[in-house]
């Protein structure tokens, strides 16, 4: 108590009086503050002698996929290893982790070696190292940033830094960009790059002060210190996959870390938000050449799509029109496969954009503030916390198209027909 500036309160057990818990935590509080901020596609890595500036990472670990062919590896998974028929069943331990450590008898393709078996796959603090290679390793498989220099741990893996030292301002590559720096630009930090080079991220970072904000998961009032960023630049690639639906997916992290003012020893808090931006073809890319992510062009979209479900509304005649009408509609007054936004959808790829976006009553399944996009690092999934502005543009598009053909869908007309029928006997 002395030495951390509290109190200290001398409490008799025997007591009846249960009013020794009654502690106010409020002085507890402290305003956290960015200390670092970096935008990565992992899906891009920067290589000078690159036609590009860079190669593609398809699976985006840290392998090129002209790495993974040449190992032998599977340029669409993280884990290649592979059974006695060839299948990729993985084994616990990343492409990326095996390669960097088969003088320690680990092989990228092999599930028997190394013989330190995993039994536990997860990635508990989603750091990009698996807990089984955070015990390897000997890091903190609960923290994102074992050593508190502001890299992430699986960031270390990739460029060879040291995951249990302060190592951020040392040069690996010695270009004359120290390691921190390197991350936060895009640059690889294993190869050598001009110091002048048009492929690197530009940032402008502008704090806002302390705004009242809502969780949106708790519902929670708290006040945070804000901030407004912009990041340039963020170069793309055109990655493949298995599905033809996801190739040239690059999913752009935003990545903060924030201490507290008073203890600048605290471990640091990271959130992260995603993006993702769509290549199919050097100069063809989705939205454009900028992802708005401010509250006013979140406002918007948001506002485009609602728009589109009150037009459908008014064609049914109800106030609010409900998932499940959305859904007859899409069924009996469109046809089996349509073009939206030069991407041809079937029946079942419609119904599942509806339900990526709306709940039941059709409400937005989106958060409400941009500032929820951030989360905290433990909890995100890419799966689910990733917004996608292609398919919000596409929803749009959807429900227009919905709105429209609902006007002339015989089928729902046969419906009114029948029901005033019914009315005039």
């Amino acid at each position: 108590a002395d030495a951390g500036g509290g109190t200290f309160r001398d409490v008799n057990l025997e007591d009846d009086d249960d009013s020794f818990l009654d502690f106010d935590y409020g002085s507890l509080r402290s305003t956290y503050y960015v200390r670092e901020f970096f935008v990565s596609n992992p899906h891009f890595i920067s290589d000078p002698d690159a036609e590009l500036g860079g190669v593609v990472d398809s699976d985006g670990d840290g392998l090129s996929d002209q790495e993974e062919y040449r190992d032998g590896t599977d340029p669409l998974s993280i884990d290649s290893d592979r059974d006695v028929i060839g299948e990729v069943v993985g084994d616990g331990y990343g492409d990326l982790f095996e390669i960097r450590h088969r003088q320690s008898g680990f092989d990228p393709v092999d599930p028997s070696a190394p013989a330190l078996r995993c039994d536990s796959r997860s990635d508990r603090d989603r750091d990009g190292l698996s807990d089984c290679e955070e015990l390897f390793l000997n890091t903190d498989p609960f923290s994102p940033d074992s050593d508190q220099d502001f890299m992430l741990d699986g960031f270390e893996l990739f460029a060879g830094t040291d995951p249990k030292r302060n190592d951020a301002e040392l040069d690996v590559d010695l270009d004359g960009i120290v390691n921190r720096d390197e991350m936060r630009l895009g640059s690889n930090p294993r190869i050598a790059e001009p110091r002048v080079s048009q492929s690197r991220i530009r940032y402008d970072v502008q704090e806002i002060g302390e705004l009242r904000v809502a969780d949106e998961e708790t519902y929670a009032i708290a006040e945070r210190r804000c901030y407004d960023f912009t990041a340039r630049n963020i170069p793309l690639s055109v990655t493949e996959s298995a599905e033809k639906s996801k190739r040239g997916v690059n999913r752009i992290y935003l990545t903060s870390f924030s201490q507290p003012l008073s203890s600048a020893e605290a471990p640091p808090k990271v959130r992260r938000g995603c993006v993702e931006a769509v290549m199919t073809s050097v100069g063809r890319k989705s939205p454009g050449d900028l992802i708005d992510i401010t509250p006013q062009g979140w406002q918007h979209m948001r506002d485009q799509l609602y728009l589109g479900v009150d037009d459908i509304s008014a064609c049914v005649g109800v106030e609010f029109v409900q998932r499940d009408q959305v859904l007859d509609l899409i069924t009996n007054c469109l046809p089996d496969e349509l073009d939206v936004k030069r991407f041809r959808f079937d029946r079942d790829g419609l119904v599942e954009r509806v339900y990526e976006f709306f709940d039941r009553r059709m409400y937005l399944t989106l958060p409400q503030d941009p500032i929820n996009l951030f989360v905290p690092f433990a909890q995100f999934d890419p799966d689910q916390h990733c917004y996608r502005p292609k398919h919000s543009e596409e929803m749009i598009e959807i429900l227009n198209i919905i709105a429209a053909s609902c006007q002339s869908c015989e089928a729902l007309m046969d419906e009114e027909m029948d029901s005033s029928t019914g009315d005039e006997q």
